[in-house]
């Protein structure tokens, strides 16, 4: 993929977000997923025509996993599904989006998590106002981040994790700070935008995040 910046607007069409998305399939060969048994499935969610805003959740405090953190909406492929296809209903389930596999713009790498799940990123955009629905039972709060703060060139930092000595990733939003996982697929989102193929699949998770 050649380094040229897509241009970003305060409106963005579906189509240049699309071929941005496609040109990693076009350029490298995806993680191989053979013997991880556990997969989860995220939606990147575009809501809005003009400068879209991508939707993050703070999980609800009482869950059995992640409990509290911030992240995209997303979970836990089940028996007989896809990703794509636990993407979409969790999205439905967390946040009462209903969306067919065709509202799918594309998807980033997979990214394998210290805990032994292969998350899949979908990038799906929402065109026909629906309104946000937060379940309480496992979204306490819902928050967003343009698509114009998502390139400023402050908006993510590196650091070096303590524990294990590797590189991490958090990505500034909200009042603080969300990280890898999730910060890494928005970072990688962010890089295709600005026309750059950029891998994920190295930067670590901190301690929290682990379990």
């Amino acid at each position: 993929m050649k380094d040229r910046a897509v241009c970003i607007e305060k409106s963005m069409a579906t189509a240049q977000i699309r071929v941005a998305i496609q040109a990693i399939g076009q350029s490298h060969q995806p993680l191989v997923s053979s013997g991880i048994t556990p997969r989860a499935g995220v939606c990147i969610l575009l809501v809005g025509a003009h400068d879209p805003e991508i939707v993050m959740i703070e999980r609800a405090a009482n869950l059995r996993v992640h409990a509290g953190q911030w992240g995209l909406p997303g979970g836990r492929v089940e028996p007989g599904e896809s990703d794509l296809q636990a993407a979409l209903r969790e999205l439905q389930e967390e946040l009462g989006i209903r969306l067919l596999e065709n509202s799918v713009i594309g998807r980033l790498d997979p990214f394998l998590t210290r805990s032994g799940f292969l998350i899949s990123p979908f990038v799906c955009q929402s065109t026909n106002d629906q309104p946000l629905v937060p379940n309480p039972a496992e979204v306490t709060a819902v928050f967003t981040v343009r698509l114009s703060e998502l390139l400023e060139p402050d908006r993510f930092e590196h650091f070096e994790l303590i524990e294990t000595r590797r590189i991490s990733i958090k990505m500034r939003v909200n009042g603080g700070y969300v990280f890898a996982p999730t910060a890494a697929m928005l970072y990688q989102f962010r890089e295709i935008l600005l026309g750059r193929l950029t891998s994920v699949s190295h930067y670590e998770q901190p301690m929290f995040a682990w379990s």
